[in-house]
C-alpha cells in the first residue's frame, strides 16, 4: 500500500510540471510571436541595420568595381596613344580586337591616329581607320586633321596614306591654314608636291591673308623648292557653263543666239 500511494504521488507531480510546462512553453511562443511580429512590422517601415549595411557594401563594392574599371580603361586609353605612337602593331590589334577590359572611343581612336600620324607609322594608321578611326578628325588643338599633322613632320607616304582612306587635303585649322600652308612654313617640298598631286588648292588665304606661297619666304633651299613647285601649281580655271558664257563683242550668249 505504501509503494501503491507513492506512485500516484509521483505521477501527480509529474503531471503538474508537464501542465506547468506547457502552459510556460504557449506563453513563450506566444511572446516569441509578438516579437516576430513587431520586427516584421518594423521592417516594413524601416530598413534593419543588416539591410542597409548590405546595402552599403554593395554601393561601396560597385563604387571599387567602377574605379577598377576606370582605370583600366584609363590604362588602355595610355596604352592605345602610346602603342600607336610607336607603332605597336600587335599591340593595337590586342587592345582593339581582344581586350575585354577596354573599348576604344572615339575619341581615343583621334588621339592615336593623330599619334601615328606624327611619327608617319602607316600599318597603325591603316589599323586604326578599319577598327573606325576618323581621317579627318580636327578634335585636336588648332584644329588640326591628321592630313595637317603628317604635313607638318613630312610623312608624305602617311599623309597620301590618309588621304586615301577619306582625309581632305582641303581641310582648314582655326587660322583657317591648309596642310599645303603647314608644308610651305615646314619647308617641306615633297608634301607640296604630293599634295598638289591630290588636288589640294594652293592659293587658299589663311586667316591672315596668306597663301602657300607667302608662307615659303625664308631664304633657305628647302623654301626656295617650294617656291618653285607653288609658282608652277596653277589656280583651277573657273569655267563657265557653255550657256552662260558671253560673247565680248556684243553682249549675247550661245543661247540668245540659238533662239
Amino acid at each position: 500500500k505504501m509503494i501503491s500511494g507513492t506512485s500516484s504521488a509521483v505521477t501527480k507531480v509529474d503531471k503538474d510540471e508537464l501542465v506547468k510546462w506547457q502552459e510556460e512553453h504557449k506563453k513563450k511562443k506566444a511572446a516569441k510571436s509578438a516579437l516576430d511580429l513587431g520586427i516584421n512590422e518594423l521592417f516594413k517601415t524601416e530598413p534593419s541595420w543588416r539591410g542597409a549595411r548590405r546595402k552599403n557594401l554593395l554601393e561601396q563594392r560597385m563604387g571599387e568595381a567602377e574605379a577598377e574599371h576606370k582605370i583600366r580603361v584609363g590604362k588602355g586609353r595610355q596604352e592605345l596613344w602610346e602603342a600607336a605612337r610607336v607603332g605597336n602593331f600587335e599591340r593595337i590589334m590586342d587592345l582593339l580586337f581582344r581586350s575585354k577590359d577596354y573599348k576604344a572611343s572615339d575619341k581615343d581612336l583621334g588621339h592615336s591616329i593623330h599619334n601615328a600620324a606624327a611619327k608617319g607609322r602607316e600599318d597603325a594608321l591603316d589599323l586604326l581607320i578599319r577598327h573606325g578611326a576618323d581621317p579627318c578628325d580636327q578634335n585636336m588643338p588648332m584644329g588640326f586633321s591628321p592630313v595637317m599633322v603628317a604635313a607638318t613632320k613630312g610623312h608624305v607616304h602617311a599623309m597620301l596614306l590618309l588621304v586615301d582612306r577619306g582625309g581632305d587635303v582641303n581641310a582648314k585649322n582655326d587660322m583657317q591654314q591648309t596642310a599645303m600652308h603647314i608644308a610651305a612654313l615646314r619647308g617641306h617640298a615633297h608634301i607640296i608636291k604630293a599634295l598638289v598631286a591630290e588636288g589640294a588648292e594652293a592659293w587658299h588665304k589663311d586667316y591672315y591673308g596668306r597663301t602657300a606661297l607667302d608662307c615659303c619666304k625664308m631664304e633657305t633651299e628647302e623654301h626656295a623648292l617650294c617656291r618653285d613647285v607653288l609658282v608652277n601649281a596653277k589656280p583651277k580655271p573657273k569655267v563657265k557653263k557653255v550657256a552662260e558664257a558671253v560673247d565680248d563683242t556684243d553682249g549675247t550668249t550661245p543661247a540668245r543666239c540659238v533662239a
